[in-house]
């Protein structure tokens, strides 16, 4: 036997449970993720019934777990940011304040060849030294 049918959504309904003292019930029709079914003809639930649950967390490592709107602000906001600093002539180190050791950067000096001889993290600041310079070279570090 043939089955002919329409889905309805975006449907409820209210019944009156209480003429006296006009108390209604707001009826909406829920389904499981198992019957919702997408365009592609997956369904809610192969979609996303494999995430476990959502965190703040930057450091977890879980492939189940989501990254929440918040987590994903401070990433956008750490990344590609870039800050410049002056290695005034004569001086041997310049900070780069709120970088901290678990960031991955690029840096860049304005005079060729001229290259940190080390970095070191001190209190999510980064401290570059140089070799003095005779002349103010401009530095830039870029989190990746």
């Amino acid at each position: 036997m043939e089955i002919n049918e329409t889905i309805v959504t975006g449907r409820k309904f209210r019944k009156c449970i209480d003429e006296a003292n006009k108390l209604w019930q707001r009826i909406s029709f829920w389904h499981k993720a198992s019957d919702c079914e997408f365009d592609d003809g997956k369904t809610a639930e192969e979609k996303v019934g494999a995430i476990d649950g959502i965190t703040d967390s930057l450091t977890d490592t879980s492939s189940r777990i989501a990254a929440s709107a918040k987590a994903v602000s401070v990433l956008n906001q750490a990344v590609g940011t870039i800050q410049t600093a002056t290695l005034e002539a004569g001086t041997t180190s310049v900070t780069f304040p709120g970088i901290s050791s678990e960031s991955m950067i690029d840096i860049y000096t304005d005079i060729f060849g001229v290259n940190p001889e080390s970095a070191t993290f001190n209190n999510d600041n980064l401290v570059l030294t140089f070799k003095a310079q005779n002349t103010d070279t401009n530095v830039k570090v870029r989190v990746i």
